[in-house]
């Protein structure tokens, strides 16, 4: 990568920590096209991505915090649309963090002391995963698949320029453990999840999701 296209994604990362969800929200729509398969890109904005999903605390009906620049339904909408994009293609660039960071996340604040914060971010965690739990869910169906289904899986990914790992089997698994890591928190430690009543609602729309093609919730909750 040459300097000005490295400084120009550079830009672009600044962009998208920007307050403003509309400098924001024109970044964002840049990112799909730039993220190729095999950069590294992606990993440096995923958290950009995971923080942006919080929803601010001046549209959580706290006035004191002058931390947004759009109302509630434009921020929603925001975040089922350009921020849905951009995690769908980190994902796809690297599936093993993407799994990985929202499981964590998720198992971090289920477990957490809770405080007026956390359900916040739970909801945000829980929202990153939703919005590639359809590709997820198909991912860890293939645990169980057979070798030449696992291999025609990897083509057709390949053939829609996503990044694809050499190991779809073991891809396979660990898609598989880390949403059953994610039920299995929120089902032994509910009390974050349950106390707001957006967790409440995102965590019923991820269970939902997933819960149809991917048998491994079955098993946690």
């Amino acid at each position: 990568m040459g300097r000005a296209a490295s400084g120009l994604l550079d830009l672009l990362l600044k962009g998208a920590a920007h307050p403003s969800i509309h400098v924001c929200g024109i970044c964002l729509e840049a990112v799909p096209s730039l993220i190729t398969p095999g950069s590294a890109y992606s990993d440096s904005l995923l958290p950009i991505l995971q923080q942006r999903a919080i929803v601010p605390a001046s549209l959580r009906g706290n006035h004191d915090h002058a931390d947004i620049d759009v109302d509630f339904q434009e921020y929603a909408n925001f975040r089922e649309t350009l921020l849905s994009a951009a995690l769908a293609a980190c994902y796809r660039n690297n599936r093993g963090l993407f799994m990985e960071s929202c499981a964590s996340a998720i198992d971090e604040f289920c477990s957490a002391q809770l405080t007026p914060q956390l359900p916040y971010q739970l909801e945000a965690a829980l929202f990153c995963l939703s919005a590639v739990s359809i590709d997820a869910s198909r991912r860890a169906l293939l645990v169980n698949a057979s070798p030449a289904a696992q291999q025609a899986a990897a083509k057709a990914s390949a053939k829609l320029g996503q990044a694809e790992t050499t190991d779809i089997a073991s891809d396979a698994r660990k898609h598989d453990n880390e949403l059953a890591k994610c039920t299995a928190s929120i089902a032994e430690n509910p009390a974050c999840a349950t106390s707001n009543p957006l967790t409440l609602a995102q965590m019923c729309i991820f269970i939902a999701k997933v819960s149809r093609p991917c048998p491994c919730v079955f098993t946690s909750l």
